[in-house]
């Protein structure tokens, strides 16, 4: 069922318009958040453990201002049953060896709820982190181990993860009629491996062809083994799983080719930031929880991407990001108020297991006791011609592959 919520239901229907924010984010008065097991006096503590340097910084940071804005307009809406959110955010630096030590500092230091890096390789640690000490972990990464399955019952996804972006991948070109793929595989990560195999696995179920497959590392210099493959290849479009930089740079190397097929990418190229060098690149469609173009079909949307351009001084590189971020605050914050305020891992688990058709800013969600990802929620496909991106439709997958939730 959905529900609403009085407070933040006004909220997310005012919220995103307004553009004064009255202070600093992160700091919120108050003797901090008590030991979790109830309501509090002091402010609740959020702690957001995730990449503020290093490649994880490029969706990390918009993750972490959209979490500032979303604490800020349910700071100016009263707070949670009577208590204000505060963030903390600790710096992993993008490196495996930083995230325990930063997310058992931050939890060391009051942290009741944790949020992660946009990815399972480095935001699986934090919320394992988080779950040892009985604490909630909710993040926003690809691969479907970010949940249950993955690292146990307390791990909560806001990303609808590749499942359902290899479906919409899938669906959406098979609705236009592209004809056979080439799955070209970024291999560097659980994200980029998992996107390409749950396309396969989604484009095979719809009837789709196969032409060939090959697989890089984002950091290699060169695909240029790879693209002569492709040439020789009878593909009709490119399933490009991968994300920037390296991504990017194969993008580039295709069209240098003079391969200038239809290339679906995922959803880790949102945005127009990585284009410098492929200036006028057209035939490029990928999915997004949103649209940065201020065409989103969503109003809620389009307003807080020109909130986000206000309070940061400029757009942000991409709206998944950002808007991942936002819904992760928004998230915990239903759960909250269904707990009255109470921060204890079990009772915040048992307020998200009953979330059906939750309206967030990213669109409906849904977890139960055995899956905590939203699989099957709509997406945004963006098209990018002449260099230009724009929103072109949004695709709700008719079906999800079978994945481990």
């Amino acid at each position: 069922m959905r529900r609403t919520h009085g407070l933040l239901a006004a909220l997310l229907a005012t919220a995103l318009v307004f553009t004064a924010c009255g202070g600093d984010d992160e700091e919120t008065s108050g003797d901090g958040g008590g030991d979790g097991a109830a309501a509090g006096s002091g402010p609740i503590v959020i702690g957001a453990a995730n990449g503020q340097t290093g490649f994880m910084s490029i969706f990390d940071i918009p993750s972490t201002n959209g979490q500032k804005l979303a604490v800020q307009d349910i700071n100016e809406a009263g707070g949670v049953a009577g208590r204000k959110l505060e963030l903390r955010v600790e710096d992993i630096k993008t490196d495996v060896n930083q995230i325990g030590p930063g997310t058992l500092k931050l939890l060391d230091d009051g942290a009741e709820v944790i949020t992660t890096s946009c990815d399972y390789d480095f935001g699986g640690p934090a919320a394992r982190e988080a779950q040892n000490q009985g604490k909630i972990g909710v993040g926003c990464a690809g691969a479907p181990l970010f949940g249950v399955q993955g690292i146990g019952p307390l791990a909560f996804n806001a990303y609808a993860a590749t499942p359902t972006e290899g479906a919409v991948m899938a669906q959406f070109a098979k609705s236009k009629d592209f004809g056979k793929a080439f799955l070209l595989q970024d291999t560097a990560i659980e994200y980029s491996k998992t996107v390409c195999d749950y396309f396969e696995q989604q484009w095979k179920a719809i009837g789709g062809e196969i032409a060939g497959k090959d697989t890089f590392q984002n950091d290699d210099p060169s695909v240029a083994s790879q693209v002569t493959r492709l040439q020789g290849s009878d593909a009709d479009f490119v399933a490009l799983c991968s994300y920037p930089p390296g991504g990017a740079a194969a993008v580039k190397q295709i069209r240098g080719a003079g391969i200038d097929i239809p290339i679906v990418g995922a959803g880790g190229f949102d945005g127009t930031y990585w284009l410098e060098g492929i200036p006028k690149l057209s035939d490029f469609y990928n999915p997004a929880v949103g649209s940065l173009h201020g065409d989103d079909p969503n109003q809620e949307v389009n307003d807080f991407v020109a909130r986000y351009t206000e309070e940061y001084g400029e757009a942000p590189s991409s709206a998944t990001y950002p808007l991942m971020g936002y819904t992760m605050i928004q998230a915990i914050a239903r759960a909250l108020e269904e707990t009255d305020g109470a921060t204890d891992g079990e009772a915040l688990k048992g307020a998200l297991e009953g979330f059906e058709d939750e309206e967030l800013i990213a669109g409906p969600s849904s977890y139960t006791a055995e899956c905590h990802i939203p699989l099957g929620r709509r997406m945004q496909m963006i098209e990018i011609q002449n260099g230009k991106a724009a929103f072109l439709e949004t695709v709700e997958p008719e079906s999800v592959p079978e994945s481990p939730c």
